[in-house]
């Protein structure tokens, strides 16, 4: 009997865990930037890079998505890393000029303080 039909190479199946990765390195990327959620964009891309290596290390699966996210995830840890310690920084400066001007005097501004001499009044030199 003869086939007709070749046999089929077997396609390989989807990576979830590389999607996963991906996704979470764009988010991660995005976040990245906002002073605020910079350090969520961290965790977010510690666990797209976990997972985008896990996704790699899977036979029979395709890469393309756990390459991309653990790329875009280790960009981000960095960028992550460096706004966090920019941010930092500018916090540090501000609070030690807040403290410049405020150390000894109880959280009161530094103003000059003048001195005004009293002046006898006319009532009390005539008594």
């Amino acid at each position: 009997m003869v086939h007709l039909n070749p046999p089929q190479p077997q396609s390989q199946a989807a990576n979830g865990l590389g999607i996963a990765s991906m996704v979470l390195g764009i988010i991660a990327l995005v976040f990245a930037f906002l002073p605020i959620l910079n350090g969520l964009a961290l965790v977010l891309a510690v666990l797209g890079l976990i997972f985008g290596v896990i996704g790699l290390v899977l036979k029979g699966r395709r890469r393309g998505a756990a390459i991309s996210g653990v790329i875009m995830s280790f960009i981000a840890i960095i960028i992550s890393v460096i706004t966090i310690l920019f941010y930092a920084a500018i916090a540090d400066s501000l609070f030690r000029s807040y403290r410049s001007m405020t150390d000894d005097t109880g959280g009161a501004s530094r103003a000059p303080v003048s001195v005004v001499a009293e002046q006898p009044s006319d009532a009390e030199s005539l008594v």
